[in-house]
């Protein structure tokens, strides 16, 4: 259906961050077992994205976590940071619908000043026309002595 990649996130210091992007998942969790137990980080996660769904959508799943600290702790901040995130693309997508609300509004008074225009044209050349034909009724009226 489309194409996964394996991420690996690492948390440090109340803050977890995008480390690697790999396409074997075996691969991505044992670097990420490797960065657990030699550098500073105290919890990973890796994290299956698939992509290739309609609209470009991105799905990710959870596949594997680890902490050597209590993992309540980085999952709160994991749930905060895809909170935010989500909040963040919800306010994103407000605002372009409240932009794209406020060009259509401008779009029909631009549409409502060029019919005013257009039937302001038609009247005054629709005036010319009438006044120069009655002109000319009455010029060939008088003209042949009828009038």
């Amino acid at each position: 259906m489309g194409q996964d990649s394996f991420e690996i996130y690492t948390f440090k210091d109340g803050n977890w961050s995008a480390d690697s992007v790999y396409e074997n998942k075996n691969l991505a969790i044992s670097l990420a077992l490797s960065l657990l137990s030699k550098t500073d980080k105290t919890a990973v996660r890796v994290v299956k994205k698939t992509s290739g769904f309609p609209n470009n959508q991105v799905q990710a799943v959870i596949i594997f976590k680890e902490s050597s600290e209590d993992i309540r702790i980085s999952d709160k901040a994991w749930d905060d940071s895809v909170r935010k995130k989500k909040e963040a693309r919800l306010k994103k997508l407000a605002e372009k619908a409240a932009e794209k609300e406020m060009e259509k509004k401008k779009t029909d008074g631009k549409k409502a000043k060029k019919l005013n225009k257009r039937i302001i044209k038609i009247s005054f050349i629709t005036g010319t026309a009438l006044g120069v034909l009655i002109g000319w009724v009455y010029y060939a009226l008088d003209y042949f002595g009828n009038f």
